[in-house]
């Protein structure tokens, strides 16, 4: 934190953490709820960088090695109590996207091509989204809450969620 902004820095070795401390985002902006990739490559993290409304956020990926932070997708809603979901592969990540008109979907943001798609979970004000193998081989399950079922006369603020999708074929 800085009167700037925040921003995301690694430590590389604990034993010696002012030595080994390095900046991976140094922007005049909020970077926040940072998240490491599966294979501890990449932090995704939420930010208002280049925001005119500083309380509209993105979602931007970051190489742990170095280099330079690119936006993946626009217009998120960062999740309240941790980073970005990444997908057990690695090959992408799940969000809610800020479209209340739509009911704020959740997405899944494939990195290769910054393409969004929207999960049909016919659930409406979506967050807190958390996505795990199935062990049992084929689908990811996805946690999250949500207000209720689209056109549902019964909704309740912060049921909790599974739905299951197949795993993207590699």
């Amino acid at each position: 934190m800085s009167e700037s902004g925040a921003n995301i820095f690694v430590i590389d070795d604990v034993t010696r953490p002012r030595e080994t401390m390095r900046a991976l985002t140094a922007w005049k902006s909020n970077q926040i709820k940072p998240s490491w990739s599966p294979d501890g490559n990449w932090v995704a993290f939420y930010s208002n960088h280049d925001k005119q409304d500083h309380t509209q956020f993105d979602l931007f990926v970051v190489q742990v090695a170095g280099g330079q932070p690119f936006r993946v997708a626009s217009n998120v809603l960062p999740a309240e109590r941790r980073g970005p979901a990444w997908a057990p592969d690695g090959r992408g990540l799940v969000v809610v996207k800020n479209d209340p008109n739509a009911g704020d979907p959740l997405i899944l943001v494939d990195l290769a091509t910054a393409q969004s798609t929207v999960l049909a979970t016919g659930t409406v004000n979506n967050a807190e989204p958390s996505i795990y193998a199935d062990s049992r081989g084929g689908t990811w399950r996805l946690a999250f809450v949500s207000q209720g079922k689209a056109r549902s006369q019964s909704q309740g603020w912060r049921r909790v969620w599974v739905w299951e999708m197949p795993a993207p074929r590699k």
